[in-house]
């Protein structure tokens, strides 16, 4: 078990009747309904499901009545690929039901347990054991410890057999994770066996006697939960996300990513399930509940329990993700990427396009000055991960300045014009609750550290794209060469070879913001493929293009709109021949993933640092006779195709 973990679920199996009215009748009133459903659910089949959906190995441990709906939910179950061998069927009681009303976006539900209370604690600690010897084709006497699986239960079941379970299962050496729902106390003694307690908002204040609405009260809650002897602690906020506290005792949010609400029905189960299946990744727990914030976005979208809950596949699709699970682990592997923005309107689109591209890991973002001083580069980079629903990448604060400069970078106002005031068109994007990784100065940042840790860590694993001047890269090449030589690919977005520059007659923007900087890489051996104006001046975004972002609907569509309506503005003013905006950094980003797009020609370069050429990339004159070219340089692009392959990308995470 210990090479292939597995998520045995000990929980409720109902049939939910559901209907929808308009608002909740009061005492002695009958209202009138619509859109009644009958589906499978109960809160344990509903999280063993989101847990298989997500690709886990998972078995369900329960009890259900001889009669239709029980062999019906059986059935369903299987049919999601859970295991049932432990599901019992029993003559002396019905299948368990609940009553979900619906009403504006929220839900009530009245619980008739049924068989979900026939089980004992010792037949639950029979199927434990059991399941574990099949998993090792052992001895049930000789078992070895369950590590590297996970235990779930809830509330829903007979309370003395829900904590003799989660004992048992703790022993084995799962990893326990109690959801109290509805809201119920564990004896003393049994809270020790929970490594997480996963609670909402109205359980939590049951448990603890407070309410988490803001951050205190979420930090006093966290810690009564943890005081309780549970090893770590979430609390479930609906529409405000999740908590959960850091090592150091900070508060931890994760938002509730953007979706359209129209059953809020299997939301926390959904999220309990998609946990478990990244905990068996062995992932941290806060991107576990990235995973659950992921899954349930997508449930929320949806009618109904079950039905509604997920596949591995939907939830790739929705936010343009590659997951690995368990099951896929061994025939899917990707690269991991890292961007470096100065997170201007082509950075944002560069940085969708990224995370809607199956092929990469988005696993970091290094920022620096350029279109925007560092410290917004930062703040930018969050809000649009939050709005592209990936608050879980890490983002660090790099270079302030260029290389020779004593104080921070201003940049121009020419470059407000294009890019906005805020870097991002104007377009009104909220603020993300998180804040950049470390501090910036003139020899070492946060980036730069960050930056050869991956190096290390990733070797030729590891894509690394840079998107405005090479400050951070070339104090990195710097201070560990051998680690920065060893990543597999670098592309770099800047330079212009065969065409005019973009900020004078020979010099383009991102070359010209730091040519010290930019000298150091281009002179430093390392390989790298530049990107620049021969090439991104003829793939070209226009208005037509973008017209269905906002009759999307979705928040990211409408800001993204913005932003590059405001983009193409400024192209209108300065460019007009164009026909629209010029797509630099996506391009930078999709050659990174596809080599193929682009002919190129490789070069030793250099950059001119001084005279009324500063900022030029031009061959190498010293190096024009070397066999061993550290330079291509794109000059021929396939643009339909990148374009085609663009829209189509955009699309899957603008919705």
């Amino acid at each position: 078990m210990a090479d292939r973990g597995i998520v045995a679920v000990f929980g409720s199996m109902n049939m939910d009747l559901s209907v929808a009215c308009e608002r909740i009748p009061r005492a002695g009133e009958t209202v009138g309904g619509s859109g009644f459903i009958t589906n499978a659910g109960g809160k344990g089949a509903n999280q063993a499901v989101a847990a298989a959906r997500m690709g886990a190995c998972t078995h369900m441990i329960g009890a259900v009545g001889r009669d239709a709906f029980g062999a019906s939910l059986v059935v369903g179950l299987q049919d999601t690929g859970v295991d049932c061998d432990f599901v019992v069927h029993r003559d002396d009681v019905e299948t368990g039901t609940a009553t979900i009303i619906r009403c504006e976006g929220d839900n009530r539900i009245v619980l008739s347990p049924g068989a979900n209370h026939a089980l004992a604690g010792a037949d639950v600690a029979r199927a434990l054991r059991r399941l574990v010897a099949h998993e090792l084709d052992g001895d049930a006497s000789e078992i070895a410890p369950a590590a590297g699986s996970v235990f779930i239960a809830q509330g829903e079941c007979d309370l003395a057999a829900t904590a003799e379970a989660l004992v048992c299962a703790h022993e084995l050496g799962f990893y326990t994770v109690f959801n109290p729902a509805p809201a119920c106390e564990l004896p003393a003694e049994v809270w020790p066996a929970v490594d997480l307690v996963c609670p909402n908002e109205t359980e939590c204040q049951v448990l603890t006697g407070i309410l988490p609405t803001d951050d205190a009260s979420c930090v006093a809650a966290l810690n009564a939960l943890l005081d309780k002897g549970a090893g770590a602690a979430v609390i479930t906020l609906g529409g405000a996300g999740s908590v959960t506290l850091g090592d150091g005792g900070e508060l931890l949010r994760m938002p509730a990513l953007s979706s359209t609400v129209v059953d809020t029905t299997a939301a926390g189960d959904t999220f309990i399930g998609a946990l478990a299946a990244a905990r068996l990744e062995g992932l941290p727990l806060f991107e576990c509940m990235a995973a659950g914030a992921r899954a349930s976005a997508v449930t929320v979208s949806r009618l109904g329990a079950q039905q509604s809950i997920p596949t591995c596949a939907e939830v790739e699709h929705w936010f343009g993700l590659t997951i690995k699970t368990e099951k896929r682990s061994r025939t899917m592997t990707t690269k991991k990427l890292i961007l470096d923005l100065d997170m201007g309107v082509d950075d944002a689109m560069a940085l969708a396009y990224a995370i809607a591209s199956p092929e990469v890991e988005l696993v970091g973002i290094t920022t620096c000055f350029g279109n925007v001083r560092v410290e917004q580069s930062a703040h930018n980079c969050l809000a649009v991960l939050d709005l592209l629903g990936r608050p879980e990448v890490p983002v660090y604060l790099g270079a302030d300045r260029p290389l020779q400069a004593t104080e921070p970078y201003t940049p121009p106002a020419s470059t407000a014009l294009i890019h906005g005031k805020n870097g991002i068109g104007g377009a009104s994007v909220p603020a993300s609750p998180y804040e950049p990784v470390g501090a910036t100065s003139a020899d070492g940042n946060a980036a730069v550290d960050y930056l050869i840790d991956a190096a290390r860590t990733y070797g030729p694993d590891l894509v690394y794209v840079a998107t405005g001047p090479l400050s951070n890269l070339a104090l990195a090449l710097e201070r560990d060469a051998a680690a920065m030589m060893s990543i597999g690919r670098v592309v770099v977005m800047g330079g212009a070879l065969t065409v005019p520059g973009n900020v004078s007659a020979g010099a383009e923007a991102n070359m010209a913001s730091d040519p010290e900087a930019a000298d150091a890489v281009l002179r430093s051996g390392r390989k790298l493929t530049m990107v620049g104006l021969d090439v991104t001046h003829r793939v070209v975004l226009t208005r037509r293009d973008i017209a269905g972002w906002t009759g999307s609907g979705t928040m990211a569509g409408c800001a993204f709109a913005s932003m590059v309506e405001h983009y193409i503005g400024s192209y209108e003013m300065n460019a007009p021949y164009l026909g629209g905006c010029a797509l630099h950094d996506p391009l930078a980003v999709a050659v990174a993933i596809d080599p193929t797009l682009v002919g190129a020609l490789g070069c030793n370069l250099r950059v001119d640092l001084l005279g009324e050429y500063r900022g030029r990339t031009i061959c190498d004159e010293r190096r024009l006779s070397d066999p061993d070219k550290s330079a291509l340089v794109a000059l021929t692009v396939d643009a339909p195709r990148f374009l085609s392959e663009f829209k189509t990308r955009m699309a899957r995470v603008l919705g």
